[in-house]
């Protein structure tokens, strides 16, 4: 669990980013995304109180096929870029911008360790191109070190 975890439109999400692994090592990372919102907003102390001893399941769960079924509440799959300094659009009255550049280096970074650990397992490829694409699930925390994690 990231602490604290980052908000759109007051509510936890996490980002479904896409990769490629290619079989002569190369890590790409697409810039387009799809954040994950959770159903309910979330306040600082863990917000939404509610059932199972604190735990609502409407505040902290950004799965989308967990969250579909209410459809009053559920947010979609809201696209996103992962190069962009400030969200593209409002994501409420207050315009609580989603920076997610912020975090590109990082994710960058994880695709590309990845890659180098896969290595051994993916030679030979060469041959027919070959190449892996992956739908990778980031929960991000809204205070990076200042060195892009």
């Amino acid at each position: 669990y990231a602490w604290p975890p980052v908000l759109h439109g007051g509510r936890k999400c996490h980002v479904r980013a896409y990769g490629l692994l290619t079989s002569d090592g190369r890590a790409l990372v697409h810039r387009r995304a799809f954040l994950h919102v959770a159903n309910g907003p979330f306040g600082l102390d863990g917000g939404g109180g509610g059932g199972r001893g604190g735990f609502d399941d409407s505040v902290h769960i950004t799965n989308c096929c967990a969250n579909s079924h209410d459809p009053e509440r559920f947010a979609g799959e809201i696209c996103a870029d992962l190069l962009a300094t400030k969200s593209s659009r409002r994501a409420n009255a207050e315009g609580d911008d989603l920076p997610l550049g912020e975090y590109f280096p990082s994710i960058a970074a994880s695709l590309a360790a990845l890659a180098e650990r896969i290595a051994p397992f993916v030679r030979g490829g060469e041959n027919n191109k070959g190449f892996e694409y992956l739908g990778l699930d980031y929960v991000l925390s809204s205070v990076p070190d200042g060195k892009g994690r």
